[in-house]
């Protein structure tokens, strides 16, 4: 599975948002789709909101 989330620009990186989806990211934080993208690929922050757009993976695995 992989999550999106905008994490605060500094060195704690706390979550501001998390979404399955960067469109609806894109909707709760009011930053275009491509921008987010794009601040994904670059690591950059958003210079207004001073948040960072990353993407996690994490492994479904068994609950047995």
């Amino acid at each position: 599975m992989t999550l999106y989330m905008a994490v605060e620009n500094d060195m704690y990186e706390l979550p501001v948002c998390v979404e399955e989806k960067v469109v609806t990211l894109s909707k709760k934080i009011g930053v275009e789709k491509r921008s987010i993208s794009s601040m994904m690929c670059r690591r950059q922050a958003h210079r207004i909101l001073g948040l960072r757009f990353v993407r996690v993976e994490i492994e479904e695995g068994d609950d047995d």
